[in-house]
């Protein structure tokens, strides 16, 4: 049981040391921030127009 426990310990400590010789570590992506220039959004009816279409036809097909 000892043996099995120093020879746990030793191979974490061979992977270890492994693992700090290999020189291909993933860099993490660089994040750049880019102000974008704001614009004037166009006024608009949106979907109310849509809405209102919708009323009707539900209306239309209530009273029929």
């Amino acid at each position: 049981m000892n043996t099995l426990i120093v020879l746990g310990l030793a191979a974490a400590v061979l992977f270890a040391a492994a693992g700090s010789l290999l020189p291909n570590r993933v860099q993490p992506p660089q994040i750049i921030y880019v102000q974008a220039p704001l614009t004037d959004q166009a006024g608009g009816a949106g979907c109310l127009p849509l809405i209102i279409l919708a009323g009707v036809v539900l209306l239309a097909f209530t009273l029929r």
